[in-house]
């Protein structure tokens, strides 16, 4: 990608393949500092997204916290948590690179925030199962259908043992769901019918890193700053 003059060091990037397939297979992303950018595959090659979008005299740093993609009906939707706040765009924007400014984007977007507790609460992490979007927020973890979020008020359904803590990772797969929080780790075997809670800082001497789950397997990964610890959610 071209990125307006030196290129900066990258801060963070990922991919997601598109269970859907054709005609979009692949994404991926990254982010520099006060910037966004990326790339799809379809079948006939690598086509570019969200090209080089500048946010520098907006926000500093990594703009986008966590993001998801969901290409379910055969189009890509990308949700965002963000500095500016969290949101969703529509396929014609992230297969579409000459939207490629920041007003436009935000022309696009659809902004939407929730409540923990009937308080506001900083949308920072996502996960997307079916039409169930998992929100962390800076107040524990949250459950909307993603059909609804373009309501006034979105209903949702809280984590319980998540409340009062701050999400730093999550991880739910169809099966089994892991949702890392400030000093605990908070998983479900059962599609998230019940859950249990962990101290992780036994396993855990620094600071985590980040979060795997293996969803064949049950079984959860920890990273930190000095290790990786392994959890087995159904105890086997």
């Amino acid at each position: 990608t071209d990125y307006p003059g030196v290129f900066p060091p990258v801060l963070s990037s990922g991919a997601f393949a598109l269970p859907a397939g054709p005609p979009h297979e692949l994404l991926a992303w990254f982010q520099v500092d006060g910037g966004l950018g990326g790339l799809y595959v379809n079948g006939g090659g690598v086509e570019q997204w969200l090209a080089d979008i500048d946010l520098s005299e907006f926000i500093s740093g990594q703009p986008v916290m966590d993001l998801v993609v969901d290409n379910a009906a055969g189009e890509i939707d990308g949700y965002f948590a963000s500095k500016l706040g969290a949101f969703k765009l529509p396929d014609n924007v992230l297969t579409d690179d000459t939207i490629d400014t920041v007003p436009e984007i935000l022309a696009e977007a659809s902004f939407f925030e929730v409540t923990v507790n009937d308080q506001p609460a900083d949308i920072t992490r996502l996960a997307l199962e079916g039409n169930d979007l998992y929100l962390g927020t800076s107040r524990g973890a949250v459950v909307v259908n993603k059909n609804d979020i373009d309501l006034a008020e979105i209903p949702s359904s809280a984590i319980t043992l998540s409340l009062g803590r701050p999400v730093q990772h999550m991880a739910i797969g169809a099966t089994y769901h892991a949702i890392l929080t400030d000093h605990f780790l908070i998983v479900s075997g059962d599609a998230g019918a019940s859950y249990s809670i962990f101290p992780i800082y036994a396993g855990i001497v620094t600071r985590p890193t980040g979060l795997f789950l293996d969803e064949a397997n049950g079984t959860v990964l920890i990273s930190g700053e000095t290790g990786i610890s392994y959890l087995d959610i159904d105890g086997t």
